[in-house]
C-alpha cells in the first residue's frame, strides 16, 4: 500500500497549485514517466546509460520538479482552500485500489492461465531497461509491443522500492482503480450527477459484469442458444467467433495486457478535454489547446495503446459535431456570419477544422504515394483552406496568417507541448506497425445477432432505451420509437438494434434543439458519449480491421478491442440519460410519495449490484481456490508453480540473486508454463512462447534455429559438446526440471559435470555456463 503514500504525497503538493485536484495529482503521475523516458534518451544518445538506483531515482526527482514547475507555472498558485469535493475521487481511488489490491493477492500466483507470464517478462525487462525495449523472451533484439505501462513499472521501482511481482499487483490495482475514479469523476463534473450517483457508476462500470455472468451463462457450443457456464471463460464467448471482454472479467483473469492497463487513459482525456472546453479562458486559446490535446493524446495512445487511436479521434468528432449542432445558432445555414462574435462556435468551428487538417496530413502520411501526388495535394488544399479560414478568427486572410507570425504564445505552452510531443513520440518509434497500412474489410463471417448483443451489452442498452424514451417523453416521436425497437426485437440481427438505439439519441438532439432551452458543454459532451459508444460497438457490424496475423481473427480482434473501451462510455451514456430523466421527472415521481424517486433509483442499483454478484460468486473462489499455503510464497506468486513444478521456486528464487545472463529451459506451447523460470526470476530468455515471438517480431528463421539449438542441447549426451553449443549462444544458465524432462525424456539423467551446479530443490536443478 506504500503507493498510496505516493499519491497522498501529490496530493498535498496539488492542493498548493490552482489545478483540479483530481486531474494534477493523476496528470503528474502520467507525465512524470515521460519526462523521464526523454531525459534517459538523451543521455543514452549522449552514450550514458542511465542504471537503476540512485541515478535512475535522481531522474525522476528532476522529472517531478519539472513537471510541477510546468504546473506552477501554467496554473499558479492556489489563493483559496481547497473545496472537500475535490478529495472525493481521490479517496475514491484509494478505496478502490484497496479493494482491487486485496483481490489481485487471493490470486497472486503466476499460473499458466491467459499470458500473466508474458506481461510479467515485459513488466521485467521493462523494469530494467525502461529507455531501450528489448524483448525478454529471446534475448538480443529489440521489443515490438507498447510499453508506457510496463514503464511505469520502473517508477515503482525506483520510487517505491517494490519487486517486479508487486509492481505487477499494483499495476493491475491501479489500472481498474483509476478507471473507476475517472468515471466517478465524469459523472461528478461532466453529467452534474451527485456523490452517490458517482459512486456506484464508479463501482459498477468497472467492476460490473455482463448479462451472461450474471446468471453464469456461455454461447451454446453446439448449436444456438446458451448453457450454463461450468468455468468462467463463458462471459467472455459471448460472440460467436469473437473475444467479448469487459473490465471485471479481465480484472478477474489476472493479465497485465496494454488493453486492460490503458482502460483509463481515454475517459480521463475525455474529462481533461471537457475541462479545457468548458474552462473560462478566452475561445482561441480554448480551441487552440484543445486541438493540441488532442494531438499530445493521440500520441500518447499510440505509445500505450494504439487501437484506441480511431476510437479517441472518433469521440473527439462526436463532440465536435454534436457541439456545433447544439450550441451553435438554429439560423447557422441562413446567416452564418452573425456567429462568428460567439466564442462557443468559434471553438467548435476551430476544434473541426484542426481535426480535418490533422486528419488529412495523417491520411496521406499514410495512404499517399507517387501515383496519387494529385489527390493527395488537393486533399490537403481544401483541408489547409478550411483551417485557414477558421483560424483565427474575425480577421481577413492577410490578418489571419501576419497574426500567426507576430504573436507568440506564452513560453511555457511551447516547452510543454514541445517537450510532450517530442517524448511521446520517440518513446513508440520502438514499435513496428503489424501491417503498412490500416485496411477495413468485410469478411464473409458471422454477425453479431441480437440475442448475443443483449447477452453482452443488456444492462447498458436496456437502460439506454428506457431512458432516452423517459427523455423524450409520450410524444409521436416516442410512439414511433417504441415501434422501430419493438420491430429490432424480434430481428436477430444486432445492427439493426443499434441503429435503432443511435436514432433515439437523434432525436432527443431535435428535441432539444428544438425545446430552446440553454445548452451547454456538459449536454454535449453527455450526448457525445453516448454517441460515440453506440458508433464503436456498431463499427464491427460493418467493417473489420484488417488484421495481419490472418482473416480468421479479424472479428475477434475488432470486437475485442472496440469492446473493451466501449464498455466505459456506454456505462457512462446508461448513467446521464437515466440522471437526466430523474432530474425532469422526479417532482412528479414525488407526488406519489417524498422517497419514490429514491426508491426506484435504488432498485435498479440493487439489480445491478445482485448481478455483479453472482459474476463474482462464480467466478472468484475459481481464480483463488486450489492454494494450499499462505505467506511468503503466495505473495510471490510461486505457489501454484511450485506445486506443479516442484522444487521450482527455489531455483527462481536463487536466479534472482545471480547476475543478469540467458537462461535455457525446454520450449512448449503458448499459454503454458514454459519459460515461467526465467520470467518469474526477471532473467533474460533464450527463447520462450515460440508463437508469440514469431507474431511480433516477425523473426521466423531465428526463432526455428533457436528451437533446434534447445533441442541440441537438452538431447546431446556428451557434456563438453552441450557446454560449447550454450557458450557458443551465449547461455549463461540451463534450467533442468518437469519440464526439460517431458519434452526431452531423460534431459534430467543426462551428464552434467562440466557445468557449475549452481542449485538442485526436489525436481529442478539449475546449473551455470562461465562466458570466459
Amino acid at each position: 500500500m506504500i503507493f498510496l503514500l505516493l499519491i497522498a504525497i501529490i496530493t498535498g503538493i496539488g492542493t498548493l497549485i490552482a489545478a483540479p485536484l483530481f486531474e494534477f495529482v493523476f496528470g503528474v503521475l502520467l507525465l512524470v514517466p515521460i519526462l523521464r523516458f526523454l531525459m534517459g534518451y538523451a543521455l543514452l544518445k549522449g552514450g550514458y546509460a542511465v542504471p537503476n538506483g540512485a541515478p535512475s531515482f535522481a531522474l525522476y526527482m528532476l522529472s517531478f520538479a519539472g513537471v510541477l514547475w510546468m504546473a506552477l507555472r501554467v496554473f499558479g498558485r492556489r489563493k483559496e482552500p481547497v473545496e472537500k469535493q475535490e478529495y472525493f475521487p481521490i479517496v475514491f481511488f484509494a478505496g478502490l485500489f484497496s479493494l482491487a489490491y486485496f483481490l489481485c493477492m487471493q490470486w497472486a500466483d503466476f499460473v499458466d492461465l491467459g499470458e500473466r507470464l508474458r506481461d510479467y517478462a515485459i513488466l521485467s525487462s521493462s523494469i530494467q531497461s525502461p529507455v531501450q525495449p528489448l524483448e525478454p523472451w529471446m534475448e538480443g533484439i529489440k521489443l515490438n509491443y507498447y510499453v508506457y505501462w510496463y514503464r511505469f513499472g520502473n517508477l515503482l521501482s525506483t520510487l517505491l522500492g517494490v519487486e517486479v511481482w508487486q509492481a505487477y499487483h499494483i499495476i493491475a490495482s491501479f489500472s481498474i482503480s483509476f478507471y473507476g475514479a475517472v468515471l466517478f469523476q465524469l459523472v461528478r463534473v461532466v453529467m452534474r450527477g451527485g456523490l452517490g450517483l458517482a459512486f456506484v457508476a464508479g463501482v459498477l462500470i468497472p467492476f460490473g459484469s455482463n448479462v451472461a455472468g450474471t446468471f453464469s451463462l456461455k454461447r451454446a457450443e453446439r448449436g444456438f442458444g446458451w448453457e450454463p457456464d461450468n468455468g468462467w471463460w463463458g462471459p467472455s464467448r459471448v460472440l460467436q467467433g469473437a473475444i467479448d471482454e469487459f473490465p471485471a472479467w479481465s480484472f478477474v483473469l489476472g493479465d497485465a495486457h496494454p488493453h486492460y492497463l490503458n482502460l483509463a487513459a481515454l475517459p480521463f482525456f475525455v474529462l481533461i478535454l471537457y475541462r479545457i472546453l468548458s474552462s473560462g479562458c478566452s475561445a482561441q486559446f480554448r480551441m487552440s489547446q484543445a486541438a493540441l490535446f488532442t494531438v499530445g493524446a493521440t500520441l500518447f495512445l499510440m505509445a500505450s495503446n494504439a487501437w484506441e487511436v480511431p476510437m479517441w479521434l472518433g469521440t473527439v468528432g462526436a463532440v465536435a459535431v454534436v457541439g456545433w449542432f447544439l450550441l451553435s445558432s438554429s439560423k447557422v445555414n441562413l446567416h452564418l456570419p452573425s456567429l462568428q462574435g460567439r466564442p462557443v462556435f468559434e471553438i467548435v468551428k476551430g476544434v473541426v477544422s484542426s481535426v480535418l487538417l490533422l486528419a488529412a496530413l495523417v491520411g496521406v502520411a499514410l495512404y499517399g504515394s507517387k501515383d496519387n501526388l494529385g489527390g493527395c495535394f488537393f486533399v490537403v488544399l481544401i483541408a489547409g483552406g478550411l483551417f485557414a479560414m477558421s483560424f483565427p478568427f474575425k480577421l481577413s486572410t492577410k490578418a489571419r496568417f501576419s497574426g500567426l507570425s507576430t504573436k507568440r504564445p506564452p513560453l511555457q505552452w511551447v516547452a510543454f507541448w514541445g517537450l510532450l510531443f517530442v517524448a511521446l513520440k520517440i518513446s513508440s518509434q520502438h514499435i513496428v506497425p503489424e501491417g503498412v497500412h490500416l485496411d477495413m474489410v468485410r469478411s464473409p463471417i458471422p454477425v453479431t445477432t441480437t440475442s448475443e448483443i443483449v447477452m453482452h451489452w443488456g444492462w447498458q442498452l436496456l437502460l439506454l432505451a428506457t431512458g432516452s424514451l423517459l427523455l423524450l417523453r409520450f410524444s409521436v416521436a416516442s410512439i414511433v420509437m417504441v415501434g422501430f425497437l419493438g420491430l429490432a426485437l424480434t430481428y436477430d440481427k444486432a445492427a439493426l438494434l443499434l441503429y435503432c438505439l443511435l436514432g433515439f439519441q437523434v432525436v432527443r438532439l431535435l428535441v432539444d434543439k428544438e425545446s430552446g432551452s440553454p445548452q451547454a458543454w456538459h449536454n454535449v459532451f453527455g450526448n457525445a458519449i453516448i454517441i460515440a459508444g453506440l458508433v464503436l460497438i456498431l463499427t464491427p457490424e460493418i467493417v473489420f480491421v484488417n488484421d495481419s496475423y490472418g482473416a480468421e481473427i479479424e472479428r475477434m480482434n475488432t470486437i475485442f478491442k472496440l469492446y473493451t473501451t466501449a464498455w466505459g462510455l456506454l456505462g457512462l451514456g446508461a448513467v446521464s440519460v437515466m440522471h437526466r430523466s430523474f432530474l425532469k421527472f422526479g417532482p412528479s415521481l414525488a407526488r406519489v410519495g417524498s422517497g419514490f424517486p429514491y426508491m426506484m433509483g435504488g432498485a435498479i442499483v440493487a439489480v445491478l449490484c445482485v448481478a455483479t454478484t453472482g459474476f463474482y460468486l462464480h467466478t472468484a473462489p475459481m481464480r483463488w481456490g486450489g492454494l494450499e499455503s499462505k505467506g511468503a510464497t503466495l505473495a510471490e506468486g510461486l505457489d501454484t508453480a511450485n506445486k506443479w513444478h516442484p522444487g521450482s521456486a527455489t531455483v527462481i528464487r536463487k536466479l534472482r540473486q545471480l547476475p543478469k545472463g540467458r537462461v535455457l529451459e525446454a520450449q512448449g506451447r503458448a499459454y503454458s508454463y514454459t519459460g515461467f523460470v526465467a520470467t518469474l526470476s526477471s532473467q533474460p530468455a533464450y527463447l520462450g512462447w515460440a508463437n508469440h515471438i514469431n507474431l511480433l517480431t516477425k523473426e521466423y528463421e531465428e526463432v526455428n534455429r533457436r528451437q533446434k539449438v534447445t533441442e541440441s542441447i537438452y538431447n546431446e549426451s556428451d557434456c563438453l559438446q552441450r557446454k560449447e553449443l550454450a557458450k557458443k549462444e551465449k547461455i549463461r544458465y540451463i534450467v533442468v526440471g518437469t519440464l526439460e524432462q517431458k519434452a526431452h525424456s531423460g534431459a534430467a539423467d543426462k551428464d552434467y559435470s562440466c557445468f557449475a551446479a549452481i542449485v538442485k530443490a526436489d525436481q529442478y536443478a539449475l546449473y551455470q555456463i562461465p562466458l570466459s
